[in-house]
């Protein structure tokens, strides 16, 4: 999940970011993973994201903080024995064109985000005029990446897994899907190149060889995978199984099934009844079946109640269950349902967590109703870090405000950081108020 908690316009790991981190430490997950740490400082997400820097005692300083509060050896308090036994996993991204305009690093500068092939973020929507607008004014044309801009993209991420295993992490998350630069090159629709990387799956592929050649061998590689990409047509089952045989070859640790991307976010209005996308990481575990050695597959998406958890694994859906959303209504999860008694779907029937019930209308355009579906667990993590409770009455509007209406942590640029606190949220209430009207 994406914390929102760094600096404007990005930063290393702060005190918001540790305090977060520990309040997960003590409840018995087996991997703790972050969210983006991007590897590009010009193509950040929303504008408060962790960013890679060199690798210098100096700046690996807070990240090495971040490690132990992740652990439990170093909490926002400083205690903790540091026996949680959580594997700590960097997700290392380069958001590729779906960075922003102004708050996703560029601001000042001629530079535009990179893609693979020269395709605005919602050229082809079909959602009306006032949507159209709100893509054109939030995103730029991107820029195609030459042959050798691509070979420098894959030293990135290299640089990036290197600097987090000197940091003390044990691994790290490749992330290739929600429509970021390497789900870009996987897409039918957003790759059209004619050079070497018209194979879609050879910038993944060439990131992960490099990885395991430069780190230890003990060093944690997974992919997170977007399922919207195999299963909305771009891709025949086929190709789409090819894809996940190439990549058990590659000696990955797992792969995350995930979904959605700024144009179609899966991931906002996902189904309350059944993980999202079982079926497909059903599909992608009886294909590795007969491989000897395959990665684990994770399933995220929809597991809101211990009834879909306990169904996913008895049904054969998933070796790993990724949880997000109820892991900051519930920090402590793993450790609530560790009874070994816990054996059967009946069991799970009489437990609840409580939830938000907040949804994003269905006239605002998918754009900013994905914000709108994230906003509130924004918040609410924003929340957790503070040892604040969770504000269960807070509705759409104020979800979306006091996402954005936050100073942050670095106060010399509180100036700055007024202004854009009082200014995006305007913005975003204006574009939803505009295509209400239309």
């Amino acid at each position: 999940m994406y914390e929102h908690l760094g600096g404007l316009f990005g930063g290393p790991p702060n005190r918001y970011h540790n305090a977060l981190y520990s309040k997960w430490a003590p409840g018995g997950w087996g991997m703790i993973i972050t969210g983006n740490f991007q590897v590009s400082p010009y193509h950040l997400s929303l504008g408060r994201d962790i960013i890679i820097p060199s690798i210098s005692p100096e700046n690996l300083a807070p990240f090495k903080v971040l490690v132990s509060s992740m652990r439990g050896c170093q909490g926002f308090e400083g205690k903790g024995d540091g026996k949680n036994g959580s594997l700590c996993i960097v997700q290392l991204s380069h958001t590729g064109r779906q960075s922003p305009r102004i708050i996703g690093g560029r601001l000042g500068t001629t530079r535009r985000p990179a893609a693979p092939s020269s395709r605005r973020l919602g050229e082809d929507t079909a959602e009306g005029f006032i949507a159209k607008f709100a893509y054109a004014l939030g995103f730029q044309i991107p820029h195609a990446l030459e042959e050798e801009e691509v070979k420098d993209v894959i030293e990135e991420f290299l640089r990036g897994a290197k600097f987090v295993h000197e940091a003390g992490f044990d691994g790290v998350q490749l992330h290739a899907a929600h429509g970021y630069l390497i789900s870009q090159f996987l897409s039918p629709k957003l790759n059209n190149r004619n050079d070497s990387y018209g194979d879609r799956l050879l910038l993944l592929q060439q990131i992960i060889i490099r990885i395991r050649q430069e780190l230890p061998s003990n060093f944690i590689i997974g992919v997170k995978l977007n399922a919207g990409d195999y299963t909305a047509g771009d891709m025949t089952e086929d190709e789409a199984m090819g894809h996940i045989r190439r990549l058990c070859g590659l000696s990955l640790d797992f792969i995350e099934i995930s979904g959605g991307n700024y144009e179609n976010p899966l991931f906002s209005r996902l189904s309350p009844r059944e993980a999202f996308f079982a079926p497909f990481s059903r599909k992608v575990i009886q294909e590795i079946s007969t491989i000897t050695q395959k990665p684990l597959i994770l399933l995220t998406g929809g597991l809101r109640t211990p009834l879909q958890l306990s169904g996913a694994i008895l049904n054969n859906h998933a070796d790993l269950l990724g949880i997000g959303r109820l892991s900051i209504l519930c920090p402590d999860l793993p450790r609530q349902l560790s009874p070994a008694s816990f054996d059967t779907l009946e069991a799970y029937r009489h437990i609840t967590f409580p939830d938000s019930n907040l949804h994003a209308p269905r006239w605002i355009p998918k754009l900013a109703g994905a914000g709108v579906g994230v906003a509130w667990y924004t918040v609410g993590l924003r929340s957790l870090a503070e040892g604040k409770p969770l504000d269960m009455r807070m509705g759409t509007l104020g979800s979306v405000f006091w996402m954005w209406a936050w100073i942050g942590p670095n106060r010399s640029r509180m100036f700055v950081q007024l202004m854009m606190a009082s200014i995006i949220p305007l913005i975003v209430l204006v574009v939803m108020w505009l295509y209400r009207q239309f």
